[in-house]
Order: C-alpha cells, then sequence, then structure tokens
C-alpha cells in the first residue's frame, strides 16, 4: 500500500468530521427534543444559535410533517446552516431517533430505562 496524499487525508479528516458532526447533533437532538414536551426552544431565541434552531426546526418538520411534507421556510432555514452531505445526515439522523422512539412505544419500553452494556462492564 503506497503512501496517502496530502488531498486523500484532508478528505479522510473531513468524512470523519461529518460524521462526528451527525453523531453530536443526533445526540444534541436525543437530549433536547424529548416526547411531549413543549416546544420551548421557540420561546427561548437566544439558547440556541442559528444552526441549533434549524436543527431542532427540521427535527419537528420532519417527525410531524405539515400537509406531509417540510415547508419551503424549514427546508431553506437548514439547507442555509448545512451542507447537503450535513442536511442529509441530520435528516437520517432524525428517521433513526423517530424510529427507536416508534419501537419503544410498540414495546412498551419507558423512556430513559436503557443502561449501556459497555457502562455496565466497565464499572
Amino acid at each position: 500500500m503506497g503512501k496517502r496524499t496530502h488531498r486523500e487525508m484532508e478528505c479522510k479528516r473531513a468524512n470523519r468530521s461529518d460524521a462526528s458532526h451527525a453523531r453530536h447533533v443526533a445526540l444534541f437532538l436525543m437530549e433536547n427534543l424529548r416526547p411531549r414536551q413543549p416546544p420551548a426552544w421557540r420561546e427561548v431565541p437566544n439558547l440556541y444559535n442559528a444552526r441549533e434552531r434549524a436543527a431542532l426546526a427540521s427535527a419537528e418538520a420532519v417527525t410531524r410533517p405539515t400537509n406531509q411534507e417540510v415547508s419551503d421556510e424549514v427546508y431553506n432555514q437548514a439547507r442555509a446552516e448545512f451542507s447537503e452531505k450535513q442536511l442529509a445526515q441530520l435528516t437520517l439522523s432524525i428517521v433513526a431517533i423517530n424510529g427507536w422512539n416508534r419501537l419503544n412505544v410498540a414495546f412498551r419500553t419507558p423512556a430513559g430505562n436503557y443502561k449501556s452494556a459497555i457502562k455496565q462492564s466497565a464499572a
């Protein structure tokens, strides 16, 4: 295997950074979008920056679409803050979180009871 070029290493780092960013957004959404809580993030606009507000608005719109679509306003707000790839990663994260929430509902799993096997084995 030959040496990697500087550009190849930069691309690999950028891809790792995008994946890491997507994980951070997913964690942010999981920590801040609890089911059945009022959308308090709209009530305190200075609490979140424009990027976070765009992610939260997108999460709400994908989770509960109006007329089976995300409005142009929400899409344009998200597109202004995220690249096409980042928006795709954000949307896939939202879909995954929604999917896990639906499974929890279907199997009557109480929210907040998950215990990580990794954390338990490390203790």
